[in-house]
């Protein structure tokens, strides 16, 4: 049991990125393109810069959401393929999702979380993996998990917890 512990605790982000692989595959995931507002806003977006600054890019929510997307979706923008903004936006998703895991378990290293404590954490999070699973779509909610992770991070640095 000792052996297993130690390895949760040493490999987080090993774990969290399998368990983005796993859940791919999986049939059920949030609608692709959630409610389509990021798909559409980011691909605006792409054009506006394109086209010199020059057009309208339609923004119902998430402003800082389209600019997290625009990375992923620039690359693949010139093939104009559902699938792949899809694919593209998925992996940046699950990348963050690792960050904010790497960041999470650094702030509990920093605020002195036992191992133990640290493998109940990565046990729930594996079992409730709502982290991943709203990692699946484009949408916010990997971002708002990112910027969550950051907050938990930066407040154990600066010793505020």
């Amino acid at each position: 049991m000792k052996r297993l512990i130690d390895f949760a605790v040493k490999n987080p982000v090993l774990i969290t990125a399998l368990l983005c692989v796993v859940f791919y595959f999986l049939p059920f995931k949030p609608k692709p393109f959630g409610d389509g507002q990021f798909h559409t806003g980011t691909q605006q977006l792409i054009e506006f810069i394109a086209n010199g600054f020059q057009g309208n890019i339609n923004i119902d929510k998430g402003f800082l959401t389209l600019f997290c997307y625009l990375i992923p979706y620039a690359i693949v923008y010139a093939l104009h393929d559902d699938r792949l903004f899809f694919l593209s936006g998925v992996i940046f998703s699950c990348i963050f999702v690792c960050l904010s895991v790497f960041y999470l378990f650094k702030a509990f290293t920093i605020l002195h979380f036992t191992d133990k404590a640290k493998f109940y954490v990565i046990v729930l999070m594996s079992l409730f993996p709502i982290h991943i699973y709203y990692a699946m779509g484009i949408i916010g909610e990997a971002f708002g998990f990112f910027a969550s992770s950051m907050l938990i991070y930066f407040l154990s640095y600066t010793g505020i917890s």
